[in-house]
């Protein structure tokens, strides 16, 4: 009688064991994806451009805007070239 319980709590401790593996399995990515998702909404950070004027006439000019709901900075003007659209920054980042 003895060897049979200690059977069924071994089995018992194992299946305890698999549950908690289990749970272990499934939260950890889940942590880890939330803890990814916090520090990018955390540490967004807005850039600065500031457009020099390298292109004279045709310089850039950069204006804070709301594109789609998300804050931004819109750029216009620069200097076309055939199909190219070139712009001229003293500082972007």
């Amino acid at each position: 009688m003895k060897s049979f319980r200690l059977t069924v709590l071994g089995l018992g401790e194992n299946i305890l064991q698999h549950k908690q593996r289990s749970r272990l399995l499934i939260t950890f990515p889940l942590a880890i994806a939330t803890t990814l998702c916090l520090e990018a909404s955390i540490n967004s950070a807005q850039a600065q451009i500031v457009p020099d004027n390298t292109l004279s006439a045709e310089s850039s000019t950069v204006t804070p805007d709301t594109i789609e709901g998300i804050l931004s900075d819109r750029i216009d003007g620069g200097a076309t070239r055939g199909a190219n659209l070139f712009h001229s920054f003293e500082d972007f980042n």
